[in-house]
Order: C-alpha cells, then structure tokens, then sequence
C-alpha cells in the first residue's frame, strides 16, 4: 500500500489516505483528499513491487482553491511600532527562521507591517505566536504610504498558537495591529506569512 501522509509539521505525519498496491503504471490515478489543509505531502511506500527501490515517474498536488501561493512577507521588507529588544527585531517575523521572533513593546497599540514591493491579490494571512499572544487584533492592508489602513480580518477571542485568516483584495502594505495582548508582555510573533 501507498499511504500519502500529509501534515503541518515536517516531522510529524498522520497517512490521511491509504491506496492499495497497484500494478506497474506510468499513471496510478488521483487520490482525492476533502477538507485537507497542509504545507507538508509525502508519499510512503510500506512495500516494493520488485526487488528495487520504488520509482516515481511523478507526484503532483492540487488545490481546489487554486494554485498555491508563496509567502509574500517572507523576506520582505518590515518595520514595527517597537522592538522590545535589538535581540527580537520586526525582520525575524518573515525571515523564515521558525525559532526566531518579533517581540513588541508592552502596550497593547502595536504593529508590524510588511511591504510586499508590490500590490498583489491576497488570500490569507498566518500567524504563528510565541507564548504572548494577541488576544485580539486586526489585519490591515493599503496600497500606499499615506493611504489610510483598510481593515482585512479581525481576530477577537485569540488563544494563540497559528492563526489563519482570511483576506482579499490587491494590496501592497499589511498589517497586523494589535489590540489587545493577551499577557503582561507585547505581543510575540514567530511567523507572519502573507499570502
């Protein structure tokens, strides 16, 4: 059997579909999965049907929601409200580094904003927070500089951990504002990924 394990995590994966052996064929067919979002797919051979390794002509993934799109912010240029620490600076939030962070001043009107070069059509926005969350925050978005921010998503009730919400629109500049911490501390951001 084949399993395609597909996952958020790269070392952790559960086999969401499983299809049994097939003969030899340049083309073994889809294996439709519903209502799976993942970054990570891997394809897992338990056995081989001959006495070499398994060969893959191909392995294609699809989304019915479209082309995948890459992190806009990943790289991008960024600024913030305020660092709490040269050690902590607004870059680590899209530098793709999972163990690096972006830690704010410890109000609750904070924000770290990225330039995307460009305007481009926007899908989504995740969040991925460290310990000191927000509790409650919004994604903003403008075309320029001096264009007043446009709300996109608000978050309310945040329990931290990765936030995914969704945007729309053709814009260049996004934000996330915060509104209100959820502890003592500002609000501390792994990853913020703009797609």
């Amino acid at each position: 059997m084949a399993r395609r394990p597909i996952r958020q995590d790269p070392q952790n994966a559960e086999p969401l579909t499983t299809r049994p052996a097939l003969p030899i064929c340049p083309y073994a067919g889809p294996a439709p999965l519903e209502d799976v979002s993942a970054r990570y797919v891997r394809l897992l051979a338990d056995r081989r049907h001959t006495a070499y390794g398994v060969s893959l002509w191909a392995l294609r993934v699809f989304s019915t929601e479209g082309s995948p799109t890459p992190d806009l912010a990943h790289r991008a240029a960024v600024s913030s409200s305020d660092d709490e620490g040269d050690g902590v600076p607004a870059r680590n939030a899209v530098d793709g580094d999972p163990g690096s962070r972006w830690a704010s001043g410890h109000t609750d009107d904070q924000w770290l904003a990225v330039d995307l070069g460009a305007e481009h059509d926007l899908h989504g926005a995740v969040v991925r927070w460290e310990d000191a969350f927000g509790r409650a925050y919004r994604i903003e978005a403008r075309n320029a500089e001096d264009d007043a921010w446009t709300t996109l998503a608000t978050e309310t009730d945040g329990d931290g951990g990765t936030d995914r919400l969704a945007l729309d629109g053709s814009w260049r500049y996004v934000r996330l504002h915060g509104v209100e911490r959820a502890t003592p501390y500002g609000y501390s951001v792994y990853d913020l990924e703009i797609r």
